[in-house]
């Protein structure tokens, strides 16, 4: 028997929930937006017209959002650095309690990693996908049941290249709303961050242009991105053109190489996708939370975990023997993890701890 994809994910708990005054917040807004949009449609506006139309004279959500949480009270993430910070000082006064800890936490971490699961996406069995009955979602799941679907750029480089039972592993982030400017005009774009291999192991083929690849997805290489085909029609108006377009999103130049065919619309529930972008590009999209060139750097630090990760098994494999087989590979990301703390700023000398290096994009709040 089916469940929705809501009940589904539900069950095995990968559902996170929001504070409070979060929680308002974005239900605010989206029934702001849908106000907006509804009187719109109304006018007679088209349905894509009408729904960058409310976006357009609501203005900047994500300026508003950051606004509203800065009236809440100091940001958690500021807390939860400073936490640490504290924490690491305490450990380093004294010697023998920090080896005892550590030794603590890799015994917690084996506990912890000893059961590595692979949720079934039932939202995918719809997508226009190649073989959607191969596509899992990947969650780490503790002997007490607590689980967690966010990873680290390491662990998916990890996973991606050492097991033997998938034939690709893909990652992605949503970004939110990013300005996209094009021809000098601006608006808000739902945007997403994915690995090289997202489309190609999806099985999702342009209808103009190309996708993302490998080489996309190298730091160094030129900034690229994808657009989907509402997109397309409301930016664009379908032109061929638009493949090679410069555009800017929040700021940085990028070049749209390709559209996604009209059904596909990303892979969170829920959420439709308007442009892609590689996940090396962040430093210049997203250059806070990306923390480039510091021991936060989300290309770099195996213990910040901010990727979803999906997985398609091979031909003829068994979740029975991917799970076999993943596990040990998760258990040494971990471990990677806990040895990666040794980078953090709270170990260097004093001078170097609590400010960042002259021209360095860290901001310890910006998320971790």
């Amino acid at each position: 028997l089916k469940m929705s994809w809501r009940r589904q994910l539900s069950k095995f708990g990968v559902l996170l929930r929001r504070s409070k005054p979060a929680d308002d917040l974005e239900e605010e807004i989206r029934l702001h937006l849908e106000m907006e949009e509804r009187e719109n449609l109304e006018s007679g506006m088209p349905p894509d017209e009408a729904h960058y139309a409310a976006l357009r004279r609501f203005g900047n959500v994500i300026l508003a959002r950051e606004r509203s949480k800065e009236m809440w009270g100091r940001n958690w993430a500021e807390t939860f650095w400073q936490d640490l910070r504290y924490g690491w000082r305490m450990l380093l006064k004294n010697p023998g309690f920090t080896t005892v800890a550590v030794l603590t936490l890799a015994l917690g971490i084996g506990a912890n990693t000893a059961i590595f699961s692979l949720v079934d996406a039932v939202l995918l069995k719809t997508l226009p996908v190649q073989k959607p009955e191969q596509l899992y979602r990947l969650t780490s799941i503790s002997n007490e049941g607590r689980t967690n679907d966010a990873f680290s750029y390491p662990t998916f480089k990890l996973l991606e290249a050492t097991n033997q039972t998938l034939s690709g592993v893909i990652a992605f982030r949503p970004m939110g709303n990013v300005d996209f400017v094009v021809n000098g005009t601006a608006e808000l774009a739902r945007g997403q961050a994915v690995s090289g291999g997202y489309f190609t192991t999806l099985g999702v083929n342009p209808i103009l242009g190309r996708t993302i690849k490998a080489g996309d997805d190298a730091r160094g290489a030129s900034p690229v991105a994808v657009i989907s085909y509402a997109y397309w029609t409301a930016r664009f108006n379908r032109s061929p053109s638009a493949a090679g377009a410069a555009i800017t999103l929040n700021g940085a130049a990028f070049t749209v190489i390709g559209v996604t065919p009209p059904e596909f619309f990303g892979l969170e529930p829920g959420e439709s996708v308007d442009v892609s972008v590689p996940l090396a590009s962040l430093p210049v999209a997203q250059p806070q939370f990306a923390a480039a060139g510091t021991p936060y750097d989300v290309l770099a630090a195996p213990f910040r975990n901010w990727l979803h990760l999906m997985a398609r098994l091979k031909d003829g494999e068994t979740e029975a023997r991917a799970l076999a087989n993943l596990g040990p590979v998760y258990e040494q990301a971990m471990r990677q993890a806990a040895e990666g703390m040794g980078g953090c700023p709270s170990t260097l000398p004093e001078r170097e701890r609590d400010s960042p290096k002259p021209g360095s994009n860290w901001n310890p709040a910006a998320g971790a």
